[in-house]
């Protein structure tokens, strides 16, 4: 009987110490933590280090604001200068009419002086200062001597022709005059130097 009592005691002296060294193995038993969500760590832990280059921090450019373009005003084209035509010189006498009743006055009266000084030069080349002064001299007055100026136009080119000679005159008058007992008949003056002149054949050219 002792002898199985011991037997008993030992085997229970065993399976206890068989138990403490389990424990003394395995641990004490921890109680499990639970393992959050992927999308949870995403959102509360620190993205890793990127391994692409940084973005560069865009630079910000400053706009430049364009001054506003002044507002042209608008400009009234002007019309250009219109040359005032010149007056033409004054003449002595103003008009060709009054040049025709001066000249039939010096025939009537015989004023050879006036006549001679009233002589176109383009006579004159033609038949020479000379000639034509002895031509002129030789006009007796005539207080018979009429005419009555119908009309006139010009100035405008006019052929002058006498002995065969024909001389254009750029800037001629035509005068047309009624003779009493001869009709109508067309004499021609020009201006030069500011007179009247008329033309004449004074006999043969030079």
């Amino acid at each position: 009987m002792q002898f199985g009592a011991v037997l008993v005691v030992a085997f229970l002296l065993s399976v206890g110490a068989g138990a403490w060294l389990s424990r003394q193995r395995t641990g004490t038993p921890v109680s499990s933590v639970p393992t959050p969500s992927p999308a949870l760590t995403a959102l509360f832990t620190a993205s890793p280090p990127s391994t692409l280059p940084p973005t560069p921090t865009p630079t910000l450019t400053p706009t430049l604001t364009a001054a506003p373009t002044p507002t042209a005003s608008p400009v009234t084209p002007t019309a250009p200068p219109t040359a005032t035509p010149s007056a033409p010189p004054a003449l002595d006498p103003p008009t060709v009419e009054e040049f025709a009743d001066a000249l039939l006055a010096a025939f009537q009266s015989g004023d050879t002086q006036y006549l001679f000084d009233r002589v176109h030069p383009l006579v004159f080349d033609r038949y020479g200062i000379r000639q034509c002064r002895r031509h002129i001299n030789g006009l007796p007055a005539d207080p018979s001597a009429s005419w009555t100026v119908q009309s006139s136009s010009g100035p405008a080119p006019w052929a002058w022709e006498t002995d065969g000679l024909t001389t254009t005159v750029s800037d001629a008058w035509t005068v047309t005059i009624r003779i009493p007992d001869e009709g109508q008949r067309e004499i021609h003056f020009a201006p030069f130097e500011g007179t009247w002149r008329w033309f004449t054949d004074c006999g043969e050219p030079r």
